[in-house]
């Protein structure tokens, strides 16, 4: 699935551009994951910088190796032409996720908020990246539409799906606990009694 999402994205964004953002994003995932607050900052930020590249790129159809977060939103957003989530929701999304990359950090008040910091990043991480499969993933609506929801699903790090098979790996649990723990894991996707 990956595969032909990335083929599709790289028909309007530069594939190395789509590589960077997909990259960054599992990276982002994966340490919030592991709760490793900073690099999950980090890569978020990256995300950004790729995710504002990559509307460079849409704007005037050629690679940059630096962006400006500013400049570039407001240059695209001059842009009536783009459709509006281009022009207006990501950059303005990437500059809640980049700030909080960029000026939290050092004094925290009463508590450092890096693991409310992070569900933010990575909440806006999954939607921009989502919201890119769903404008320029169009020929299979439904791989698009399911990577989003995918993308975005809750991680139960006590289920492992193997081959299309979940298997429970929390030992000493019952069959109802386990049905539970397989189902919530599965959402939204649909289940059924087998």
């Amino acid at each position: 699935m990956l595969d032909r999402i990335k083929a599709e994205l790289a028909g309007h964004i530069d594939v190395r551009i789509v590589d960077e953002i997909l990259e960054h994003h599992n990276v982002a995932k994966t340490s919030f994951r592991l709760q490793d607050w900073e690099k999950c900052l980090v890569r978020g930020g990256k995300l950004g910088e790729a995710v504002m590249k990559a509307i460079h790129f849409i704007r005037i159809g050629k690679v940059t190796k630096q962006i400006s977060i500013e400049s570039e939103i407001g240059e695209v957003a001059k842009r009536s032409d783009l459709p509006e989530p281009i022009r207006l929701l990501i950059p303005r999304a990437i500059r809640v996720l980049y700030d909080h990359r960029s000026k939290r950090g050092g004094a925290h008040g009463s508590f450092a908020p890096n693991a409310m910091d992070c569900s933010l990043v990575v909440a806006i991480s999954d939607w921009v990246l989502s919201e890119l499969v769903r404008l320029y993933c169009i020929t299979d609506p439904n791989l698009a539409m399911k990577f989003a929801i995918g993308t975005s699903s809750k991680f139960i790090p006590i289920v492992e799906r193997i081959e299309g098979d979940y298997i429970v790996l929390k030992k000493r649990t019952s069959a109802r606990q386990e049905i539970g723990l397989i189902l919530y894991s599965r959402y939204p996707e649909r289940t059924t009694r087998d």
